[in-house]
């Protein structure tokens, strides 16, 4: 429907060929032809107030469930269903010509028939006359008809725009199969001559019309020759019949359950049983986690990347697809710090509801101890779509953490474990109106706008607040040739704090030896109380940390360019060679603390020079800005979309050396 909330369906129900309007948001279908005239193409039409279609029957009668025996004929003629009055107007009335994929727009009705004895495609306008004048006018009503093609072999399907006057046809010709695609409706040709199989299909009409009687199920055929044929046989048409209803008693057996007369009962009808069926299963080497959740705060300028991972992920739903279960498993290449997460969610409503627990090892240093964290996290995830392509989500969660202090020293095996326990909420809006047209090459906009807040269930004072956004657009410059654009920022607020380390990519992996992932040397302000740690990505041309604090920003910009795919005109039947694609980006952001990145309260604008008692600091004018800029090639290589970028960042006016990023993500 041109609202996109109802289907319209010709399907088979107790062996009839029926239309049904199928309502999306209710999950409810309606039988709107119930009778044996078999209906074929149904298509709104006039804003969906009306469902054209082409049918078997004759005359504008209908059926319903008492009485579903209707005139019918071999042929389809072309029939209106009314969706408020329930009533069908018949449009052409044909009943030796085949007609089919019916459609109307801009006061034409178009259809395929074979007056001619070839399918081509027509169109008709309704038009009247006077009839005859007494004290009030009448008209008679006929249909203007043209032929728009007039091609050698039939024209196998036609299938129209809905909102313009292009159309797609499904053609035969050599023995290949050919679309052919019009953006305007053919012109009209004159009426083409009738072939020879036509000329005699007709004659033998006309010859057979006042000697031959259709035979009808269960009537005797006495016109029959009783030399080749039994005077009692029942003659019947396999090309026009039905079931008289006592044909249709089901024979005894032991499975069958019978009245006192010995007629079948209906069968009782069974209750679904929700039965789970494997839908996928992933097992691939990444570089991420499972669950991005904050990492809790160490004390000091630190933050685990897992690194080399072994991902497992089976997934399963039942049959109607109302429920769902999620399992992952990620194996870190360190054999120490891996992670495990289970979720089920329950999508038989509107209103999605999910929960997920969550399993996390890392491992941290705090102060001079080794410690491995422990992260336990539950959440209750409600989800309630808008519409096709928005949502409001609502998460609420529990956390618990515990460091393990491992013993390296005498002190550090003396050190009890501690905990902290946490419970959040968090808000948000949705949006994505995409259409990818093939990996990581996108049209449309994404938006995703978000509210939290923390609170450390075992303490006072540890309330913490975060806002912030992510929006995204991709634009098709030439055909798959994409310019894609981000802004996102966040900030955080409250007794407890975030701090975001800007620099990096998301699960990247650091092949350079001259580099490393983070940047130890950038200083986090020890007066702010941070309970957790986040990163701040993308912004190449940096390792982690190059700029710290409560607030973020940063804005990304990439021309996306499909090289061969793009060139090539002929399908590509290689996955590498089909997503090969070359991409030049600029990234600029920043990440501060305080109202504004240059109110002068970031630890990383001063350096510090310890000589105990005495500490010097110096003011830097490190500017809080900085930006990167260079070039990238993706592909799709053993399964996997691999990434690779390498990028020149640049830091208060000067251009860093180069630095290489391998990553197997998509888009930014």
């Amino acid at each position: 429907s041109h609202d996109g909330l109802s289907l319209v369906i010709a399907g088979f129900n107790n062996g009839q060929s029926d239309l049904f309007i199928f309502n999306i948001l209710a999950n409810t279908l309606v039988n709107i032809t119930q009778d044996n005239a078999d209906d074929y193409t149904p298509m709104f039409v006039n804003k969906s107030e009306q469902i054209i279609f082409s049918s078997k029957r004759k005359g504008e009668v209908l059926g319903d469930r008492r009485q579903n025996i209707v005139p019918t004929q071999k042929y389809t003629d072309i029939f209106v269903y009314n969706v408020k009055t329930k009533k069908i107007d018949q449009i052409t009335e044909s009943e030796f010509v085949q007609e089919e994929y019916p459609d109307f727009k801009f006061k034409n009705y178009t259809y395929l028939s074979d007056e001619n004895g070839i399918k081509n495609l027509y169109s008709a306008q309704i038009d009247s006359a006077i009839s005859f004048i007494d004290t009030l006018t009448h008209y008679r009503f006929f249909l203007n008809k043209s032929q728009l093609t007039n091609y050698k072999n039939n024209i196998l399907e036609y299938n129209p725009d809905k909102f313009s006057e292009a159309n797609t046809m499904l053609y035969q010709s050599n023995s290949k199969f050919r679309l052919l695609q019009n953006n305007n409706l053919p012109l009209k040709v004159p009426n083409s001559q009738k072939t020879s199989e036509r000329k005699v299909f007709e004659k033998d009409i006309e010859k057979n019309a006042n000697t031959e009687k259709p035979a009808q199920l269960g009537v005797k055929n006495d016109s029959i020759s009783q030399e080749n044929t039994n005077p009692n046989e029942l003659i019947i048409d396999i090309n026009n019949y039905t079931f008289e209803s006592k044909s249709l008693k089901t024979v005894k057996s032991d499975d069958n359950e019978f009245d006192e007369a010995g007629n079948a009962k209906e069968p009782r009808t069974g209750r679904y049983q929700t039965a789970f069926y494997t839908n996928y299963v992933v097992s691939q080497v990444d570089f991420g986690f499972l669950n991005n959740s904050y990492q809790a705060f160490t004390g000091s300028a630190f933050y685990f990347n897992p690194g080399f991972n072994v991902i497992l992920k089976l997934g399963t739903s039942d049959l109607f697809e109302d429920y769902r279960i999620t399992a992952g498993f990620r194996f870190s290449g360190n054999f120490d710090s891996n992670e495990y997460l289970l979720g089920f969610e329950n999508l038989k409503k509107r209103l999605n509801k999910q929960v997920v627990l969550h399993r996390q090892v890392i491992n941290n240093y705090i102060g001079d101890y080794y410690v491995k964290t422990y992260t336990h996290e539950a959440f209750y995830i409600l989800r309630y779509p808008l519409s096709q392509v928005d949502a409001f989500q609502i998460t609420a969660n529990l956390r618990q953490n515990q460091n393990a202090y491992l013993s390296t020293d005498y002190q550090s095996l003396l050190t009890d474990n501690d905990y902290d326990y946490w419970g959040g909420i968090k808000g948000e809006y949705i949006f994505d109106n995409t259409k990818e047209l093939s990996i990581n090459i996108l049209s449309g906009t994404r938006i995703k706008i978000f509210g939290e807040a923390y609170k450390q269930i075992d303490k006072r004072q540890t309330d913490l607040f975060v806002i912030g956004g992510d929006f995204r657009y991709y634009k098709p410059i030439h055909k798959n040739l994409i310019f894609a654009a981000r802004f996102a920022s966040s900030a955080s607020f409250g007794s407890a704090k975030l701090i975001y380390y800007l620099g990096g990519m998301d699960n990247w992996i650091n092949l350079s030896s001259k580099k490393s992932t983070f940047n130890y040397d950038i200083r986090v302000d020890p007066e702010i109380n941070y309970a957790y740690q986040a990163v701040a990505t993308n912004l190449r041309g940096f390792s982690q940390n190059i700029r710290n604090g409560t607030n973020f920003a940063v804005v990304n910009a990439e021309l996306r360019f499909p090289v061969i795919s793009y060139l090539y005109k002929s399908p590509l039947n290689n996955s590498f060679l089909k997503n090969f694609q070359v991409i030049g980006f600029f990234d600029i952001g920043s990440a501060w603390s305080g109202l504004s990145p240059f109110s002068g309260n970031n630890a990383y604008e001063n350096d510090y020079y310890d000589n105990y008692p005495v500490t010097v600091i110096i003011h830097n004018d490190n500017f809080p800005i900085v930006s990167g800029y260079g070039f990238g090639m993706r592909s799709k290589l053993f399964g996997y979309f691999i990434r690779a970028d390498w990028a020149w960042g640049i830091d208060n006016n000067a251009i860093q050396p180069k630095m290489f990023y391998l990553s197997l993500s998509t888009d930014f």
